[in-house]
């Protein structure tokens, strides 16, 4: 500042001068930063819009109870984790709670997607782009987030934590012990394990257990979200596509009477649907 003013002085008295444009967007720059010094600096999240929830391409299949149980989680605590294995659903069911709360939330629901990072430096910095918020020199970002949430309605969603979870979980901490009325909900395959935490584990989509000769009968997967969700996924690709009889398996007598609903991906043009072990061999992510 003393220097901007001993460059003016010495341009007008030796020159008859002024500084140039950029010199003294530099000089309102520095006061600003001045001016400004210890509070949070953050643009409105969203630039005024309520979300940041991505565009689904593939509908939403089943989980209405796990939506009704996850909602119902959400509104008593401050921190619900959604866990469980790979695949099993979790940023799905998280992404769909999500966009039926939003009008819950007067500042927004706001989505931070942590599956790129592999440092763990950078999960404050991920928060803070997905809100807005701007960097301070010399202020701890945990700060400057705290500043900027404490007294907004927010639902943050933090989507898989697990590769940075004591990142996270000291992030998360620290954001609830000074924002009263932020609200969380993560997805990963372990908990955070901090104070506070409410872990639900994500069940497998329902389908039809094994009967006696090991076979499907096309009228009953029609019952079992597995199943739909295969069949939705199926006619994406091939939409002329139906369960049937030849393509899920059949009964008769004889040894050649029998199929199984895993035998027929030449026939259908598309993979089918395999019995294994688990209850859903299909990624409900997607």
């Amino acid at each position: 500042m003393r220097q901007y003013e001993q460059c003016v002085r010495v341009l007008e008295e030796e020159l008859g001068a002024e500084p140039d444009r950029r010199t003294r967007e530099l000089y309102e720059g520095i006061r600003a930063d001045r001016a400004s010094e210890g509070k949070p600096v953050w643009r409105e999240a969203g630039g005024g819009r309520r979300h940041n929830l991505p565009h689904r391409p593939t509908r939403f299949i089943g989980r209405e109870r796990e939506m009704a149980e996850v909602g119902r989680l959400l509104e008593g605590t401050h921190l619900l984790t959604l866990s469980g294995a790979g695949g099993c659903g979790k940023t799905r069911l998280a992404l769909e709670v999500a966009s039926r709360v939003v009008a819950e939330y007067a500042d927004g629901v706001w989505l931070v997607d942590l599956a790129p990072l592999f440092d763990r430096a950078l999960v404050q910095r991920a928060v803070a782009t997905a809100l807005g918020v701007w960097e301070q020199p010399g202020t701890p970002m945990v700060e400057t987030l705290a500043s900027f949430l404490r007294r907004k309605q927010i639902l943050l969603v933090l989507d898989n934590c697990e590769h940075l979870i004591q990142a996270c979980a000291e992030l998360v901490n620290g954001l609830l012990e000074r924002c009263e009325y932020l609200k969380l909900l993560a997805t990963s395959r372990e908990p955070l394990s901090i104070s506070g935490e409410v872990v639900w584990r994500v069940p497998s989509l329902s389908f039809p257990g094994r009967n006696d000769d090991g076979l499907y009968e096309a009228a009953d997967l029609a019952h079992y979200e597995a199943a739909n969700l295969f069949v939705d996924r199926a006619m994406s690709v091939l939409p002329a596509f139906a369960l049937t009889q030849r393509n899920t398996g059949r009964k008769s007598s004889g040894r050649q009477g029998k199929r199984s609903f895993c035998g027929n991906a030449t026939e259908t043009g598309i993979w089918p649907l395999r019995k294994t072990r688990r209850r859903s061999s299909i990624d409900t992510n997607r």
